[in-house]
């Protein structure tokens, strides 16, 4: 999922490692578009996100996040290490399980709606 503006140079990386990709948006990504190009082009009904900060606030502020999972691992962070949501809004999420594997939290997390946080 790519600006408009992206790099060309980036473009042919990714065409010379066989990574498809597809545009949604000029500037910055429009998760709508994106959205429905993924579900008209590649038939894709549920998409598993594992972007960065950026994009994953991205999608967080349009409302297109229903589940979480967070693994935490005993690891301390670089001070340059960004926020899992950059510029994110308030989301309520539930914990439906947690595992420990391999030293490793795996946290699942289902999305409370409005209807549900009363």
């Amino acid at each position: 999922m790519l600006t408009e503006q992206v790099d060309e140079r980036y473009l042919g990386y990714l065409e010379a490692m066989g990574i498809p990709y597809i545009f949604a948006g000029k500037t910055e990504i429009d998760v709508e578009l994106a959205l429905e190009k993924l579900k008209n082009i590649v038939g894709c009904e549920r998409l598993l996100l594992e972007g960065g900060s950026i994009i994953n606030g991205a999608f967080q502020r349009a409302d297109a996040i229903d589940e979480l999972s967070l693994v935490v691992a005993p690891v301390v962070a670089d001070k340059g290490d960004k926020p899992l949501f950059m510029d994110s809004m308030f989301s309520d999420f539930e914990l439906v399980s947690a595992e420990n594997i391999n030293g490793n939290m795996v946290l699942d997390y289902k999305r409370k709606r409005c209807d549900e946080l009363s």
